[in-house]
């Protein structure tokens, strides 16, 4: 869960990783982009370091009947950051370079890959291109290239991944199994890892209704909430067996109102919210008000993992939207009665004066500070309880109350193990900031120690 919750922060907390790649042709063109990144350097700005090796080290030339050995100087070059995370490359593929006719037509190919989101790392003397992506979730902290068989098995067996094909496989002049390798900033998944999120998407019954009305965002939802929870493929077997149960017609989608007759919940503007949150309008279109397998396992997901404080603050974004941390005191008694209303007579009328008295609210015109808020539904667990009941008759229904309560102990022991390596400095996926000129630099929280 550790390195699932680091993934999930991609947008909002920095991480460090591989954020551009370059490559060089040439001792000429190698010199001069190196004393360029050196420059960078003593500047403070961002600069690429070389990786690997030479992929054409042991490139010949014949001459009078025998080899005479002329390395290519073809290098791969990274460049460290973490200014903005979501500039992390998750993804990188080896293709051959196409046989263009002319400039023109190379162009508008690579103008083509941009607009499906592909970044295009070329050289015209070179027989292969790289197709880099930003918009997954393995984020990747550092490439190299290696063609020596043991420092390869090395690489494997230290995490690293290994991408197929070898650059020799494009050119004869390049080195014999040369092979570029990632490593990400999670390990690589086990084989019950793999297993439940090849379920997910690959359910036994092939015509299960289920899985074929998911379209391609709803299964990138299911994948992602199997690799943020940790399911297992029983539990997701246990979950597509219910959601069945649920569809009455066997549509293989939802109702909301069949999803709330199914858990004997009341349906309100409170538990409305948990659809809501996730982007169902609910009044606009019947659309809105159902849910495919995908949905319904990310609304469960989220609402069973949330404890006080998430809790708090998901229902005070009803209030607040903008994220602001306040809001007028007449919105904040509304939320208050819409509380009270999902189990009415839990929130005495004594509590909700005594709410009133703190937060002042009083005068409708006043600002109340979450803050203040949320030590209010701490000290008076009642004001919270109507949700905290809610969220009960969920989990109960869908894999039990222990399963989920396992799972909160989990994910906060996660969330702390996070917190504590980011603060001691020890998270080798932050990096410690040297102002620049212009920009930021990161560098290695640790130095390595000097053999």
């Amino acid at each position: 869960m550790v390195y699932s919750i680091q993934s999930r922060q991609k947008d909002m907390v920095s991480q460090s990783g591989c954020i551009d790649i370059h490559v060089t042709v040439g001792e000429k063109n190698m010199d001069n982009f190196l004393e360029t990144q050196n420059a960078h350097m003593k500047e403070g700005r961002p600069y690429f370091e070389r990786v690997g090796i030479d992929l054409g080290s042991k490139a010949y030339k014949m001459s009078q009947g025998q080899k005479v050995s002329r390395p290519k100087f073809i290098y791969l070059w990274m460049k460290i950051g973490k200014e903005r995370t979501a500039h992390i490359i998750t993804n990188i593929t080896i293709v051959p370079s196409p046989k263009l006719h002319n400039k023109h037509e190379a162009e508008l190919r690579r103008l083509d890959l941009r607009k499906q989101g592909f970044q295009v790392i070329w050289h015209h003397r070179l027989k292969f291109e790289l197709h880099l992506r930003r918009d997954g979730h393995s984020l990747i902290r550092k490439i190299t290239t290696c063609a020596d068989k043991r420092k390869k098995q090395r690489l494997v067996s230290n995490s690293w991944e290994q991408i197929e094909p070898s650059f020799d496989t494009f050119d004869d002049q390049y080195d014999d199994g040369s092979k570029l390798f990632l490593y990400h900033t999670m390990p690589p998944k086990n084989a019950k890892a793999q297993e439940a999120q090849y379920k997910a998407i690959m359910p036994d019954d092939e015509l299960d209704t289920a899985n074929i009305s998911m379209d391609a965002h709803s299964r990138a939802l299911l994948l992602e909430q199997v690799e943020y929870v940790g399911y297992s493929a029983d539990d997701i077997d246990h979950l597509r067996g219910v959601f069945h149960l649920m569809d009455d017609d066997d549509s293989g989608t939802v109702d909301v109102d069949e999803f709330f007759n199914y858990i004997k919940q009341n349906r309100t503007p409170i538990s409305n919210h948990i659809f809501e949150f996730h982007g169902h309008e609910f009044g606009h279109s019947v659309e809105a008000e159902v849910l495919d397998f995908g949905m319904f396992v990310k609304v469960i997901s989220h609402f069973c993992l949330f404890d006080t404080n998430l809790m708090a603050r998901f229902f005070w974004k009803i209030i607040d939207p903008e994220n602001m941390f306040e809001a007028e005191a007449k919105d904040v008694l509304q939320l208050i009665n819409m509380l009270s209303e999902q189990y009415p007579g839990i929130i005495s009328t004594n509590a909700i004066k005594l709410a009133k008295s703190r937060l002042k609210l009083e005068y409708p015109e006043n600002i109340v500070k979450y803050k203040d808020f949320y030590v209010l539904v701490t000290k008076m667990p009642t004001f919270l309880y109507p949700v905290f009941r809610l969220q009960h008759s969920i989990q109960e229904k869908f894999l039990g109350q222990k399963y989920w309560e396992d799972k909160k102990i989990m994910m906060e022991r996660a969330r702390q193990m996070v917190k504590k390596q980011r603060d001691s400095g020890n998270d080798p996926n932050m990096r410690q900031t040297r102002a620049g000129d212009d920009k930021k630099v990161f560098v290695d929280a640790k130095k390595k120690k000097k053999r």
